[in-house]
């Protein structure tokens, strides 16, 4: 599953979830992937910090809410399951990292984890089964590389937002 959720409102958010949500059913034979911009961020202790150093309070309160609800939903929470999890958040459960920043007047204001996969819980038992998470991190060119990029005449319009990269293992054959 991939989706680009609404950032318009939080209603508008939370219906965005409820639409993909009702266009997606829950296959119990299904392992999920599900890569997303989710434009809102589920812990804004963890995942949220102001350059003010001021609390970050949740905007998308309902969206999260939906979101969580597709989760439920897709891991087959009504029938014995258990949500998909946050694979970035499983690997590393206190880790502040960041895949969008907000820049106003050419200050960063804002950093926040928005850009998220979320996985069956059973690909997140380290040596129980396969597929599972190998690795998860968040990726974007360096300053030095844009530097480097735009010297070469790029004209490139790079994404405000950071890549998430997972790695899955689908063999126990070792390497």
């Amino acid at each position: 599953i991939a989706s680009h959720a609404d950032s318009h409102s939080d209603n508008e958010q939370a219906l965005f979830y409820d639409k993909l949500r009702s266009h997606i059913p829950h296959d119990p034979e299904c392992t999920y992937v599900w890569l997303m911009d989710a434009n809102n961020v589920s812990n804004p202790t963890l995942d949220a910090r102001r350059s003010d150093g001021k609390q970050t309070d949740q905007s998308r309160p309902n969206g999260v809410s939906k979101l969580h609800v597709c989760a439920q939903e897709w891991g087959g929470v009504n029938t014995g399951g258990t949500a998909l999890q946050d694979a970035f958040r499983c690997r590393y459960p206190n880790a502040k990292e960041f895949t969008r920043h907000s820049i106003h007047s050419e200050q960063l204001n804002s950093w926040r984890r928005i850009d998220r996969i979320y996985v069956s819980h059973s690909c997140t038992i380290q040596g129980a089964q396969i597929p599972a998470v190998e690795r998860v991190t968040h990726i974007r060119p360096s300053d030095e590389e844009m530097r480097s990029l735009r010297a070469l005449g790029s004209a490139s319009m790079w994404s405000d937002h950071s890549a998430v990269q997972l790695t899955m293992r689908y063999s126990q054959t070792p390497r």
